[in-house]
């Protein structure tokens, strides 16, 4: 993909709108520009979550992933919580810094809004916003770059319909 897809890619992947078309198979191309934009590595879960918001459906991830590994490409290992995570070797994946796109925030904001979430269950009501930025002592702004951090690297993520904010950590129910 070009930089200018990728940043397209970027800011789609961190929307909490899905997209409409959810039909298209996914490429080893698409599959190393997602995983480069997280540092080469997801869990399968949060892959096949971003994927429909591309207009890619989920289900064609097992022949790509299955090919990457028969061929030493990648490598699948079980995390404690129950997820897969999916590795992709350095020989066709380079980690992409999310900054140049925007997506970029300090790191003990980051953290900040990790220890809120964690003290929440690992769940925001987007109406509960505001307090869990003063909980943070974080402006909407900063709350809100840190938490697409979060998206970027596969361990947070938006549901439109619930309207919530989910941390994805080990230590989350």
């Amino acid at each position: 993909m070009s930089a200018a897809l990728r940043a397209v890619a970027a800011v789609l992947l961190l929307s909490p709108v899905p997209a409409l078309a959810q039909d298209a198979a996914v490429t080893e191309e698409d599959y190393v520009t997602i995983l480069s934009m997280n540092d080469c590595s997801m869990t399968e879960a949060a892959l096949a979550a971003d994927l429909p918001k591309l207009g890619m459906d989920p289900a064609s991830l097992v022949p790509v992933t299955e090919d990457l590994v028969a061929r030493g490409a990648a490598t699948v290992t079980d995390e404690a919580d129950g997820n897969r995570r999916i590795t992709l070797g350095p020989e066709i994946c380079t980690p992409v810094d999310m900054a140049e796109y925007g997506f970029d925030a300090p790191p003990e904001h980051v953290a900040k809004v990790t220890e809120v979430l964690l003290a929440r269950n690992c769940l925001l009501q987007i109406a509960d916003g505001s307090a869990a930025e003063a909980e943070a002592g974080l402006t909407t702004s900063e709350f809100s770059m840190a938490f697409a951090v979060l998206q970027s690297r596969g361990e947070g993520e938006i549901d439109p319909v619930k309207m919530e904010l989910r941390l994805i950590n080990k230590d989350c129910p």
